[in-house]
């Protein structure tokens, strides 16, 4: 008798295993555990043999019959309906190994062995799983020029000039893996070079002029939230690192008695080891962190979670509750800050300010020649600057009265005459 949906349903094995049969070799085979699988049975080559189609109710009765009829079919072709399931199996095993997806993750993977700091790694999953998930599933040697360019179109029209060009880096690098492994012929990317609209080059706010600087400092020494943040942001006022260089610091870069931070390689946007000379001031902020995060790894650990860092929006929020808006001034803007006012206002040569910014030498012959750390003066200038900030951040006279007036609109700062220039090159 065949079987109806509801036996099926209803079927319940006690003490062994039962089959109940629907004809023609197929039966669903219970379990005293509840579980239910359908099975066909069949001869091929003079031997009884059995073919496992999944299980109930996953599987239905309407599917499992019409697996009955493909194996059927396959039997009158002459042909073993279990090695042509293994011959479909292996096949789309191949298939999904050679999908953009699939280079996608052996990317990423590579990106890990090689050292590449989590923000890279992480920008680089964004671009390859969220923006670019229409190629996922595609045969990376079947991806045309076209296919990749209604990717990167569509984040360029939302404005997303920099972030297309970037993402189109990233896909070439995809595709040349799949190249290397012979699964596509070309990187469709090349031909869509000019493409795109040029990134705009775009500058992070930045408060540059003294005055308003100093009010700037005035209003965090004054900041009431979380300390872990209040110091992060004078620390970040005093050595101007990356904030990502900031936030993800560990103790064990920090010697305070030796007045230096090492930030690794392995976390350092350029790829290469920098180093930062502290000033007293620095030092002194860094043994005040101590006191309240030094038992852990991490500098600056979450409120929420002491294995991880502050977010990346801690310290840009934490502007503005002071205030400062974010078309004023940001958290990245503390470098700008520092390299204007040590231009500006120092006897320190830019070679000297630039490596303490660690920026890369923009000549290629130079940066080759040119390896000189000027170690001595970075000490030197880093003191230099934590000085000049105490004494922007005086009160100007006008506060010595009851009136107020806001933070950057306060007096210009008039510094002492600097001495001869120390250092040039």
């Amino acid at each position: 008798m065949k079987l109806s949906d509801l036996k099926c349903r209803k079927a319940v094995a006690n003490n062994a295993p039962i089959k109940l049969t629907d004809g023609a070799g197929l039966y669903l085979h219970v379990y005293p555990n509840g579980r239910k699988f359908w099975r066909l049975a069949y001869r091929y080559g003079g031997k009884q043999r059995t073919i496992n189609f999944g299980p109930y109710p996953h599987i239905t009765l309407l599917k499992a019959r019409k697996e009955r009829e493909v194996v059927k079919d396959l039997l009158r072709e002459g042909k073993d309906p279990t090695a042509e399931r293994r011959a479909v199996a292996a096949a789309e095993e191949a298939r999904q190994e050679s999908t953009f997806g699939a280079f996608a993750d052996l990317y990423l993977k590579r990106l890990t062995l090689a050292g590449r700091s989590e923000a890279t790694i992480t920008k680089a999953r964004w671009i390859v799983k969220d923006l670019a998930m229409n190629l996922k599933d595609q045969q990376a040697g079947d991806i045309t020029p076209r296919d990749v360019l209604q990717v990167l179109r569509a984040v360029e029209a939302k404005g997303n000039r920099e972030t297309a060009n970037r993402m189109r880096g990233v896909l070439s690098a995809v595709f040349r893996l799949a190249v290397i492994e012979g699964a596509a012929e070309g990187d469709p990317t090349v031909a869509l070079k000019g493409a795109l609209l040029p990134a705009q080059t775009r500058h992070r706010p930045a408060i540059t002029e003294p005055k308003a600087f100093g009010g700037l400092l005035r209003a965090i020494d004054g900041y009431e939230g979380l300390q872990t943040v209040k110091l992060a942001l004078q620390i970040l006022t005093l050595t101007f690192p990356r904030p990502g260089e900031l936030r993800l610091a560990e103790w064990s870069e920090v010697d305070i008695e030796g007045r230096l931070w090492t930030i690794p390689a392995t976390r350092a946007k350029m790829r290469r080891e920098h180093r930062i000379p502290l000033s007293g001031q620095a030092a002194s902020k860094f043994k005040e962190l101590h006191e309240i995060s030094g038992k852990r790894t991490l500098c600056f650990p979450s409120p929420r979670s002491g294995d991880k860092p502050l977010s990346d929006n801690a310290l840009n929020a934490a502007l503005r509750t002071m205030g400062i808006d974010g078309n004023t001034h940001v958290a990245h803007g503390f470098r700008s800050s520092a390299s204007s006012m040590l231009n500006e206002h120092s006897t320190y040569a830019p070679d000297v300010i630039e490596r303490a910014l660690a920026h890369g030498e923009p000549d290629k012959i130079r940066r080759a020649y040119n390896r000189a750390d000027y170690w001595a003066e970075r000490e030197r200038m880093m003191q230099w600057w934590a000085d000049y900030l105490d004494k922007l951040k005086r009160p100007p006279a006008a506060e010595t009265t009851e009136k107020s007036e806001p933070v950057l609109q306060e007096l210009l700062f008039e510094g002492e005459e600097l001495p001869e220039r120390r250092y040039r090159h």
